[in-house]
This record gives C-alpha cells, structure tokens and sequence, in this order.
C-alpha cells in the first residue's frame, strides 16, 4: 500500500511514482467514502488490522493506493513521525495507549481525505455515484486504455477481503503464465468485474491528472 501521492490524479504525471508502480503487475485506487463501513471499518483498531491485512495480502502482486495525510498536532501533542505511521500502518503493530487520540485524529483526517478523492476520481473516470464504492485498477498508468471496476456494493468486509485473496491469486497466476492480469481478474466474476475502456485517452489523461487541482485540502 502507498500513501505518498497528494492526490489520486497525481499517479498518472509523476515519474516517481510510475518507477514503482512498473514492478506491480495491477495497481489499484479504492473508491469508497467514510460512510461506506463495508469497505472501513468504523472503530479505528479494526481498521488499523483490516489495512494491515490487506498491505501484507497484495504486498508483492498489487499496488494499493491511498492518499497521503500529514500528521498533525493534536491538543499540543507532536504529531506521528512518518516512521511511526509506517509501523502502525504496514507493521500492524499495537497503538500505544497515549497515542491513541494522536492516531484517531489522523484517521479522521485520512478518512476525509479518501472521500474527496473518491468522488473526485469516480468524476474522472466517469463512473456513477450509485456504483460507488468500488475498486479501479489498472495494468499500468502510462497512457492506459482501460481500466478493470470492482462493485463493492452490497459485500460485507468479509466478501471483500475473501474476494482479494482470489483477485490476487489471479494476478500472480497471470504473472507466472505472461498473461492480461486485468482479464483474468475479470474471469472470477464477469457481473461484479467489469472492464472498460477509456475512450479518448488523450483527454481522459489530463482529466485524471487535473483532479489534483479540484480536491480541497482540508485540515482535521
């Protein structure tokens, strides 16, 4: 999972970026608000270990991408170190006690931040709001031609988690075999994934590019 890009748009115009997301056969952006619980947990610890789960599951197969949060100071308190936020993000290691409403604070701002560019990115790619929440992925973001849509309407966490366990299993099979990662994903379920096409490439890239410019940056 990385959460180093201010913005969704930004995966597609910053070289960086695009270097690690080569040594990934899939990437994937989640799109889902904070109100869809199926897909985050409400109580912090349970999202803590969810995302924890999912970074170890796709580690090696899909790059997860999250939005980045600057820690911020709560009531005085110094904020998280980036190393700090690694360790609970990537290690699943437990919060200490005292830094409990330092990381609920951060939570809430991450959650905020997931929202905005949920809608944001769901606009550019032109996907409707009632098949939201969802998952976009994609085999590559230099110049891409179609991205693979995952629903999530209707699973409970379980499903969800369940159904990424066979999404990478697929993609390594396809790894191994040379094959269309994004179409063997979609052979596990043809109604829940759908492949489409992003016509007029040259327009639609700018657009995913330009959501960076339209996604308020909020505070806590």
């Amino acid at each position: 999972m990385d959460m180093s890009l201010t913005s969704f748009g930004d995966a597609f115009s910053s070289d960086e970026f695009q270097a690690k997301a080569r040594e990934f056969p899939v990437v994937a952006f989640v799109l889902a608000a904070e109100a869809d619980e199926n897909v985050f947990p409400k109580m912090f610890k349970e999202m803590l270990t969810f995302l924890h789960d999912m970074h170890r599951m796709t580690a090696r197969e899909i790059l997860i991408v999250g939005p980045k949060v600057e820690p911020a100071r709560y009531r005085g308190r110094r904020p998280l170190s980036p190393d700090e936020i690694t360790a609970l993000w990537y290690d699943g290691r437990a919060v200490p006690e005292e830094a409990e409403p330092i990381w609920l604070s951060y939570q809430k701002r991450y959650l905020k931040r997931q929202t905005e560019e949920t809608y944001a990115f769901a606009e550019a790619l032109g996907i409707n709001l009632r098949d939201l929440p969802g998952v976009a992925f994609f085999s590559t973001l230099e110049d891409p031609k179609d991205y693979l849509y995952w629903k999530l309407e209707g699973q409970q966490r379980s499903d969800v988690v369940r159904q990424l366990r066979g999404i990478v299993d697929a993609v390594r099979k396809a790894r191994k075999d040379g094959a269309d990662p994004l179409r063997r994903i979609q052979q596990l379920n043809r109604r829940r994934f759908v492949l489409k096409a992003l016509r007029g490439v040259g327009r639609v890239a700018p657009t995913l590019i330009g959501i960076a410019a339209k996604v308020p940056r909020g505070g806590a």
